[in-house]
């Protein structure tokens, strides 16, 4: 368990990350790490609502939430600690947050962004790291203390992101329980008219930002590129790496 972690990235952290990233003889690990941090801190990625952007299709533009709901995404110190004030806080809380390193050290790199940043409003966060297949199983049980942090990411239909708001759903790790949230998830499920059902999701996300029911940090930009012989490749989101390379073939 490490505890007490920040992590700031001024101006002179910045120039150091961005001359590694460009450093040619920088280990790719390090390079990808500084990235993150890059990315994370300096808003190289892009915000996500409750259906991530890459689901660009599916998922609302930011400017196109309420007014509620857009506020989530503009950072106000003031405005939070009001909100905790409000809430009976006024003086900030602890709390530990529970996770996995079993994704890497980018994502605890973000992580510590967020928790640095929640510092800032007076939410001290102490971080648990957990074995990978304990956490998940763990999680999906809800079985943690107060807070986690975990990756999504299955498959671009938005169908996938909203399972974690239906009632007896493993990923529901919120415990949400919302008649009208369910509903309007029944119903884009039968509609196949794709603009009908475009704005069904559009509405779906207009109201999960009001609720807040979880909240989603942003994604990083990713660059892909390969050599001009390799044939029939292409990237797309998700963790299926090999179904990419069995179509995939070497012209050399």
């Amino acid at each position: 368990m490490r505890e007490n972690i920040s992590c700031d990235v001024g101006v002179a952290d910045r120039e150091r990350l961005l001359a590694l990233a460009a450093d040619r003889n920088t280990p790719a690990k390090v390079v990808w790490r500084a990235k993150i941090i890059l990315a994370t801190a300096d808003g190289l990625g892009v915000t996500n609502p409750a259906i991530p952007a890459a689901a660009a299709e599916w998922s609302i533009p930011i400017d196109l939430l309420p007014p509620e709901g857009r506020e989530l995404y503009e950072q106000d110190v003031g405005a939070a600690r009001r909100l905790l004030a409000d809430a009976g806080y006024s003086n900030g809380f602890k709390v530990s947050v529970e996770t996995t390193g079993g994704w890497g050290p980018e994502h605890v790199d973000g992580l510590q962004v967020s928790m640095k940043n929640w510092k800032a409003i007076g939410i001290e966060t102490e971080l648990r790291l957990k074995e990978y297949g304990a956490f998940l199983s763990n999680l999906m049980a809800g079985r943690f203390d107060k807070l986690v942090s975990y990756l999504r990411g299955t498959s671009l239909d938005p169908d996938s992101y909203l399972s974690s708001f239906l009632p007896g759903e493993p990923w529901n790790v919120s415990g949400v329980q919302d008649p009208r949230l369910n509903e309007m998830i029944r119903l884009q499920r039968r509609t196949f008219d794709v603009p009908k059902r475009r704005e069904i999701l559009y509405e779906i996300q207009r109201y999960l930002s009001q609720r807040v029911y979880y909240l989603y940090r942003p994604s990083a930009r990713v660059v892909s590129a390969w050599a001009p012989y390799v044939r029939n490749f292409a990237p797309n989101n998700g963790f299926d790496t090999g179904g990419r390379l069995m179509a995939t073939w070497l012209d050399k």
